[in-house]
């Protein structure tokens, strides 16, 4: 029997998820198909007393590593905690709040029998960024945090959509949009809570939705995110650092500057058409949104929706866009009040048909 190290680090052992996860573990097959052992990183001993007490009835061996590090740098706590896990084990990194079906353990064993590559099994389990499964071996360096992006870069290179029946999670979310947020680690839910106002917003717009364009990559959340929520949208995202370029199913990437008028060329080049939808998350800074609106509303098509993110000076950047722009709707949406976040603030602007 394989043996199987469910590892956390940081984000699980958070009060009630801890507990989410524990149950979902005790009431799969997982912990019968396989020697478990669930490995929890935390950043302090207060922490882990915690996580023992509220894991006591989980019918596998839990073990705690006390890691300074989880809380500011949790790339580097994960390669900590996997260096400690013995050669030939394997090791199952779970995203933020998600957790298998009760049916996963059987399919993961069948998984990893059939499976001749010794460093990762994917298939249908593999649903997000660090969802990675894979046998620890002499083969298999993950000596720092970048070894760590470079192996999960070349797992979730084989990224798929999701079928949203098959995702769990449990960071109180209540639609599609949130869920595909927490799988994706992506801040628009857990840190700004855009995710409520974009489901509201794009509900109608899922199946009609065909080119999507997102301004600023970083680890490419956002853009999974986009791609699972508009099922026939093919996604378009621009970054100015190359690290940050994803190109996946469904997902294309370029290296440009937002505020170059070559780049909007470019991206229309590649899309063949105008984009459906525009959102700027990119630099927050106003002058710099607003010379990308400047460069990038010509490729919004009449009826779009082109939305603007972490806006800091939100009156602003509405007079310098009122300014110049006619035809167009502006929706101001101040949430920092609920977040306590001085940029928690979207703009969406609606491109009238036949106008803009």
């Amino acid at each position: 029997m394989n043996n199987l190290h469910v590892l956390s680090t940081g984000v699980l052992v958070n009060d009630p998820l801890i507990e989410w996860a524990g149950s979902h573990i005790s009431n799969s097959t997982l912990y019968k198909c396989f020697n478990m052992e669930w490995t929890i990183v935390t950043h302090s001993k207060e922490r882990a007393e915690k996580a023992i007490l509220q894991a006591k009835d989980v019918p596998i061996d839990i073990r705690i590593i006390v890691d300074e590090l989880s809380r500011i740098d949790r790339d580097t706590s994960t390669v900590n905690a996997i260096k400690e896990i013995a050669d030939g084990d394997w090791i199952w990194m779970l995203p933020e709040g998600s957790m298998v079906d009760n049916q996963s353990g059987s399919e993961l064993m069948q998984l990893i029998n059939k499976n001749d590559d010794p460093i990762s099994v994917c298939g249908n389990l593999c649903l997000g960024y660090d969802h990675i499964i894979f046998k620890k071996s002499k083969n298999t360096k993950i000596n720092n945090a970048n070894d760590l992006i470079l192996f999960a870069n070349s797992i979730r290179s084989k990224g798929r959509s999701i079928e949203m029946s098959k995702l769990y999670t449990s960071r109180g979310e209540i639609n599609d949009m949130d869920k595909l947020a927490v799988l994706y680690w992506n801040l628009k839910f857990w840190m700004h809570t855009y995710t409520g106002y974009y489901h509201e917003t794009f509900t109608p717009l899922r199946k009609s939705t065909k080119r999507f364009l997102e301004i600023g990559i970083a680890f490419g959340g956002s853009l999974r995110t986009w791609r699972d929520y508009f099922p026939e949208a093919d996604i378009f995202g621009v970054d100015i650092y190359p690290e940050s370029v994803l190109k996946e199913h469904r997902i294309n990437g370029i290296v440009g500057d937002s505020t170059d008028k070559n780049l909007s060329k470019e991206l229309l080049k590649m899309s063949g058409r105008k984009f459906d939808i525009i959102n700027d998350d990119g630099d927050h800074n106003p002058e710099i949104q607003f010379k990308t609106f400047q460069n990038m509303w010509n490729l919004l098509s009449d009826g779009g929706i082109y939305v603007i993110e972490d806006v800091y000076g939100f009156e602003h950047l509405k007079q310098l866009i009122n300014k110049e722009f006619n035809d167009l709707s502006i929706e101001t949406i101040d949430l920092r009040q609920k977040t306590g976040k001085g940029d928690s603030v979207i703009m969406y602007i609606r491109k009238l048909k036949n106008g803009g």
